[in-house]
């Protein structure tokens, strides 16, 4: 912009000015700003300059996370800049999103590019997956009942499917008597509320 004359800077900042004081150096650690008022085209006009420093050792991925198996993981995304997440390796591509459905454990590697300058900072994501182990396929006759056994982590629950010929659907050794062959998938929920499935055959003869 031509014409500008009498320019003032005021701050309480470290400044230079050059160029008849229309360009300046400004040194700002903190949020802060500058005013500068200036004539132009007969007018006088003061406007005000905010800067915000921005410091790259304060990205933050946060946590690291324990989460059940494809469950859903949103990595926070930086208020300053751009971010990227990168999974496995701070030089793997970059993830297409950062809504995440994560099947095995992995390092994530968070990146934020504002004004010239990038910070990192990752996390560890562990996937948490009960175990469970049944006692097996079993054969029976007509009219016979059979135990059914569910073994795993301390303090899983079980739910038996279907629920139909058992004694309790929801126990870890339900008592079984089908009037033909059946096929039963027995859930295991672990403390976190996350769940695997086994199963096993009982044959009616």
């Amino acid at each position: 912009m031509t014409g500008v004359t009498n320019v003032t800077w005021v701050t309480t900042l470290p400044i230079t000015t050059s160029n008849g004081d229309l360009d300046a150096n400004v040194t700002a650690a903190d949020t802060n700003y500058v005013d500068v008022t200036y004539d132009w085209n007969t007018c006088t006009y003061t406007e005000r300059i905010i800067f915000q420093p921005w410091d790259p050792l304060t990205v933050d991925a946060g946590a690291d996370q324990l989460v059940c198996l494809a469950q859903q993981v949103v990595l926070p995304l930086s208020s300053f800049g751009s971010t990227i997440w990168r999974e496995g390796s701070p030089t793997a591509a970059p993830l297409a999103s950062n809504i995440i459905n994560p099947t095995t454990p992995a390092v994530y590697y968070m990146e934020v590019s504002y004004n010239g300058c990038i910070g990192t900072d990752d996390l560890f994501i562990d996937i948490d997956l009960p175990t469970i182990t049944t006692s097996g396929d079993v054969t029976i006759c007509l009219g016979e009942s059979t135990p059914l056994t569910v073994n795993g982590d301390v303090g899983n629950t079980y739910t038996w499917s279907p629920n139909f010929c058992l004694n309790d659907a929801s126990s870890a050794t339900p008592i079984a008597n089908p009037t033909s062959t059946i096929k039963y998938v027995v859930t295991g929920t672990n403390t976190n509320s996350c769940t695997i499935k086994d199963s096993l055959i009982v044959t009616v003869n």
